[in-house]
């Protein structure tokens, strides 16, 4: 079945005119084919629109994470040798919602290395220096990093630079949601890899969310309700040191080391945690919430609780690890997972007041029982929930937009905002995107500088602290 658009053209951007920018809203949603216009953008309503149709491109070989265990498992042994022969025949270049899932290799000097021998043996003339690429996309100081120590933002950009040296070998180029890993700086990356397939006459097909690479902060028309009263914290670090190890052959190993400067500060909620791509934004998330080891005092204090934050991943995917639905609102501490449910039933009516108020209509209604595949949405909400229930020092969003259009997204935090609020937990949003602005109390901006060849240094600032 061939999908009918509604299209509506306009440009990407005022600096970048080679792309056309397409709204299309499917009128059918069984996706079986997607036509790729040259260097267009298609735009989708929800998560799982995209993904069907990103997937179907790339012959379905991309198991969906995000629909269950069972979906998962179901799409993994379908994957036929047909397919793949079907691949093998006509490459493409593909950079994922996740582009760590196209990166197959341990550094990215290994993932470029094979990415150019594939480009010299189908293109003799094709040899391209892999120092000069990296200086290109920015990462030449993370070409032996290990890939898994990345940022989203560090592993798109080696992503776009594997699909540059792919240009010489593939058929077309796909790639899911561009701008939600791209700060705007960096932008000019994805740009410099689509003016290499335009050059190669390759076709490039572009997988959005609705308003997704809008650079408009959130304004009174937007589906957000500030919440009826504040909440304070204080942030401190002091002596923070951790190591990423540089190798996965531990004998022949460098050690990265990692310091966070000292730091203590009051702030109040919501607080937007800023700065460009790979500056160490997460990796702070990461530390706060004692997700990683290391060394020295990292914590958050608030009303009493002092401790350990709680943190929802940008792609939450990872998250649940494959859990069905109903068994994450499952602890040991909530073992029939009902105080869980509760909380999520208030940020599902917190997400409808949001739209209601603004005059708007959401693009799906959260449930909580009667089918056996949620959304992202949904899951997303369910995973607040559990870290809510938990009442912790403070609640830490990663990209919170991430597999949301713009509107979905501000509503989403709009309700797990006031629902923390209710029961005085802090809420930290990390973001690269300018809409969250408007509705930040305080705001911290992360930057990172180099302390000699295998270490570096994450320094905070502050800006409307009490």
């Amino acid at each position: 079945m061939i999908l009918k658009y509604k299209v509506k053209e306009r440009l990407l951007s005022q600096n970048n005119t080679f792309l056309v920018r397409q709204t299309m809203v499917p009128i059918e949603t069984d996706f079986r084919h997607v036509e790729l216009p040259e260097l267009a953008i298609t735009y989708f309503k929800t998560f799982e629109q995209r993904e069907r149709a990103f997937r179907q491109t790339v012959h379905t070989l991309i198991p969906r994470k995000y629909a269950g265990p069972w979906r998962f498992w179901k799409d993994f042994t379908n994957m036929s040798s047909e397919k793949l022969a079907r691949l093998v025949k006509e490459p493409i270049a593909w950079v994922p919602c996740n582009p760590r899932d196209c990166l197959a290799f341990a550094t990215p000097l290994q993932v470029l290395t094979a990415a150019r021998l594939n480009a010299i043996q189908t293109q003799p003339n094709s040899a391209i220096s892999i120092n000069k690429l990296a200086a290109d996309f920015g990462i030449q100081k993370l070409l032996h990093q290990p890939v898994r120590t990345l940022s989203g933002g560090e592993t798109v950009k080696v992503a776009m630079a594997k699909a540059y040296i792919a240009s010489f070998y593939v058929h077309q180029l796909a790639v899911a949601s561009p701008f939600t890993w791209l700060s705007e700086k960096n932008r000019i990356y994805f740009e410099k890899v689509c003016t290499q397939f335009k050059q190669q006459n390759l076709p490039a097909a572009l997988f959005s969310l609705e308003e997704e690479d809008s650079i408009h902060s959130i304004h009174p028309g937007d589906p957000y309700e500030a919440p009826s009263a504040n909440v304070n914290f204080t942030l401190l670090f002091k002596k923070v040191r951790l190591s990423l190890s540089s190798s996965l052959n531990l004998l022949n190993s460098d050690s990265f080391y990692v310091y966070v400067s000292d730091f203590e500060k009051r702030f109040i909620s919501p607080c937007l945690l800023t700065g460009d791509n790979g500056q160490g934004k997460s990796l702070l998330a990461r530390i706060l919430s004692k997700a990683v080891s290391f060394q020295g005092v990292a914590e958050i204090e608030s009303d009493g609780c002092c401790g350990t934050a709680r943190l929802l991943f940008q792609d939450v995917m990872t998250q649940t690890l494959l859990r069905t639905f109903e068994s994450l609102a499952v602890s040991p501490q909530c073992p029939d997972g009902q105080k869980v449910f509760k909380c999520y039933d208030l940020i599902v009516a917190k997400f409808k007041s949001a739209w209601h108020k603004a005059n708007l209509m959401p693009p799906e209604t959260p449930q909580r029982e009667g089918t056996d595949a949620h959304s992202l949405l949904e899951i997303k909400m369910m995973l607040a929930a559990v870290r809510l229930n938990a009442r912790p020092s403070a609640l830490i969003l990663d990209e919170p937009d991430w597999g949301l259009t713009r509107a979905a997204a501000i509503a989403l935090v709009s309700s797990i905002i006031n629902v923390a609020h209710q029961w005085d937990v802090p809420v930290i949003l990390i973001s690269h995107k300018p809409w969250w602005r408007t509705i930040a109390q305080s705001r911290i901006r992360v930057k990172k500088t180099d302390v000699c060849d295998n270490s570096f240094s994450i320094d905070l600032h502050a800006s409307e602290v009490i």
